[in-house]
Order: C-alpha cells, then structure tokens, then sequence
C-alpha cells in the first residue's frame, strides 16, 4: 500500500502521476517516512497532495505539490530548523512541534539526499524529494 493509497482509503484528495517504477539506493522504510511526513504537511495545510516521480539524470525526483498558502520566501530555510512553526498561517492548535520537516531533512541527508522546498508561482508549495537512482 501506497502513502497516496493511504491518503484515498481516508478520503483524503491525494493524486500521483509518474513512473511505475524507479529504484533508489536507500532505506525502504526511512524514505517512506519521510514521504508520508511531506504528504501529510500537504493535505493538512495544502489541501491537496500532488505526487509526481520524475527521473532528472542520475536522481530520483519526487515532487509532492499542494494548492495551500506556500511559505513566505524567508521562511523557507527557517522552517527546516527544528520547532519553527509558521504561526501566522497555522493556528497552535493545530498540533506539531514543528519537527516534521527537520526529520525529513535529517532521513534525506542520511539517504544522500535533498529537500528542496519552493513556492508555486501560481500558489501552493512544492516540496522535492531528491535521492540518488539505480
């Protein structure tokens, strides 16, 4: 089962488009955590979850968009630091520590990876998730 399948067996609006397949070299279970922390950040404050595999040379890209309010441009390398929340756009009781993405960070770089987060020009985050491919 897939974390997009996750998301459809909840109801939730989560779509994937892509290859059927492409091997990385990393752990199974970490990259699915990290994966699963992305989407769920998209869903609760996107919306929505895009998931897109795309292969860029010798990466794997997984790109994961959502239509939600993005994050303000100098945000984006503060969010990655543990306990930062954005609590202009995302109310406290919204729950989180503001970990979610440091921990994703974190798997990636252990993997030989990167996180890269950028605003849509037309709204929304997306979020690439790049390790290296078979």
């Amino acid at each position: 089962m897939t974390v997009v399948d996750d998301a459809a067996d909840a109801e939730r609006p989560a779509t994937y488009a892509g290859l059927d397949h492409l091997p990385v070299l990393a752990r199974p279970l970490s990259v699915k955590r990290a994966i699963s922390n992305i989407v769920e950040n998209a869903l609760h404050y996107g919306g929505d979850a895009a998931l897109t595999l795309t292969r860029d040379g010798d990466t794997a890209v997984l790109a994961i968009e959502d239509n939600g309010p993005g994050i303000p441009e100098a945000e984006l390398t503060h969010v990655l630091q543990p306990f930062h929340r954005l609590d202009d756009a995302r109310a406290r009781n919204t729950g989180g520590l503001g970990l979610g993405l440091t921990i994703v960070q974190q798997i990636l770089q252990r993997e030989n990876g990167t996180l890269v987060l950028k605003n849509r020009p037309r709204g929304g985050l997306r979020v690439e998730i790049r390790l290296p491919a078979l």
